[in-house]
C-alpha cells in the first residue's frame, strides 16, 4: 500500500469524480484507476461503484475515506516537524478526556513547571466511547477516563477487544459536587436522602448507561430523581452548579482545583460506590515524553494529594 494510493483515493471521494480528480492531481485519469483498483485488490474491498454520471462511493469504501484522512493528516504533520532543526521541534500532546476539569489543571501545571519554546498540546472533551475510539484510532496518544467501579469488568473487555491498556491513577469513593454557596455545602457529611429536593446533574446521554442509571447509594438510584438536568458539556455543568441548587455525583477530584472554581466537594454517607481516574494507551507502543510528564502531573499534583 502506498501513500500516493490513500491519496488518490481521498481526492477522488472529495471530487465525486476520477476525471476531476486527476486533473488536481496532474497525473492521467488511467494511472489515477489503476491506483485505486490496486488499493481495492489489496484491501479486498469494494471501494468505488464507478457508472457514467461519474463514481458512488461504497460504505467500505467511506469507512477507509475515514482513516486515509487520518494518515495522510498525520504524515503531512511528520513531514512539517521533520523539516525543523532538531532544536526547533514542538512538544506535541493530543489526549482525550471525559475528565476536562483535572486534565485542565494537570496541562496549566506542565507549561508551568516545564518551559518549552514550542509546544502543541490538544485537550479534546469527550464521552467514555469517544475517548476510547480516539485512542484506539490514533486519533489521541492518551485517553483519561474515569469510571464507576460497577463498569469495570465491563470497560476492560472493550479495552481490550480495542487494543489498549488501561492504568488507573486514583481510586477513591464517589462524592457529592455542588456549589460552595449550596445549603448542604455547611456539612463535612450528607445523607443521600438530603439530596430529595435537589436537581442532580447527569452527564453526557452517551455516558448515561455508565455512570448514572447504573449507580446507587445506600438503595437509591442516582438516576430515578425527580429534577434532572442532562448536559453534554462539562463547562455547562459547572455554571450551573455554581449559580444553582443542583448537585453532581462526581469523581475523586483535586479539593483545591474545585476550590478554584467556586466548587466544593463533600462525601456520601453509606456510599461504596467508587470512581477510578486512569489512562488508556495502545498497546506495545510507548508514550512519548510530554504524555508521560502530563500523568505523572496528574498522579502527583492533580489527583493524589
Amino acid at each position: 500500500m502506498l501513500l500516493s494510493q490513500l491519496e488518490y483515493f481521498t481526492k477522488v471521494v472529495e471530487c465525486q469524480s476520477i476525471n476531476k480528480a486527476a486533473e488536481q492531481l496532474f497525473v492521467s485519469q488511467p494511472n489515477l484507476s489503476k491506483a485505486i483498483k490496486a488499493l481495492e485488490e489489496e484491501l479486498n474491498m469494494t471501494l468505488l461503484v464507478r457508472h457514467s454520471r461519474g463514481i458512488d462511493v461504497t460504505s467500505e469504501g467511506s469507512y477507509v475515506y475515514h482513516y486515509c484522512k487520518m494518515i495522510l493528516k498525520q504524515t503531512h504533520a511528520l513531514k512539517e516537524v521533520a523539516a525543523l532543526p532538531g532544536q526547533e521541534r514542538p512538544h506535541t500532546l493530543i489526549l482525550s478526556t471525559t475528565c476536562p476539569l483535572v486534565c485542565t489543571c494537570a496541562l496549566s501545571e506542565m507549561t508551568r513547571i516545564h518551559s518549552r519554546e514550542y509546544f502543541d498540546y490538544h485537550l479534546l472533551e469527550r464521552d467514555t466511547k469517544q475517548t476510547i475510539e480516539d485512542v484506539a484510532n490514533f486519533n489521541s496518544e492518551i485517553g483519561i477516563i474515569a469510571f464507576n467501579s460497577l463498569m469495570t469488568r465491563y470497560l476492560n473487555d472493550i479495552f481490550i477487544k480495542n487494543g489498549l491498556t488501561f492504568t488507573p491513577i486514583y481510586t477513591e469513593k464517589v462524592k457529592l459536587l455542588l456549589s460552595k454557596d449550596h445549603p448542604l455545602a455547611q456539612y463535612d457529611k450528607i445523607e443521600i436522602d438530603q439530596l430529595e429536593p435537589y436537581p442532580i446533574i447527569n452527564g453526557r446521554k452517551e455516558d448515561l448507561l455508565l455512570f448514572d442509571h447504573a449507580c446507587s447509594i445506600d438503595g437509591r438510584s442516582i438516576g430515578q430523581v425527580n429534577k434532572v438536568f442532562t448536559l453534554n458539556s462539562f463547562n455547562a455543568q459547572l455554571e450551573l452548579i455554581r449559580n444553582n441548587q443542583a448537585y453532581k455525583i462526581s469523581g475523586p477530584w483535586n479539593q483545591a482545583a474545585c476550590e478554584s472554581y467556586g466548587l466544593k466537594m463533600i462525601d456520601i454517607i453509606r456510599n461504596e460506590l467508587t470512581f477510578t481516574i486512569g489512562y488508556l494507551q495502545r498497546k506495545k507502543i510507548d508514550l512519548t515524553d510530554d504524555a508521560k510528564i502530563f500523568i505523572e502531573i496528574l498522579k502527583e499534583k492533580v489527583l493524589c494529594q
